[in-house]
């Protein structure tokens, strides 16, 4: 499973993070860090383009 892929190269990157993933929508939700540039880097490295989700 995609999702199953990016949570455990974001968990094992960044120790103690909280991912919440919809393959449904795309998105991947990530708490317990404020380091979006680790995120995207995690994420490109399990083989997927990241992108940030638009805030209101």
């Amino acid at each position: 499973m995609k999702s199953a892929r990016i949570a455990k190269a974001i968990q094992a990157g960044i120790p103690g993070a909280i991912v919440s993933a919809d393959p449904a929508s795309k998105t991947v939700e990530v708490t317990g860090t404020h380091d979006r540039k680790a995120v995207r880097v995690l994420i490109a490295g399990a083989g997927y383009t990241p992108t940030d989700a638009a805030h209101p």
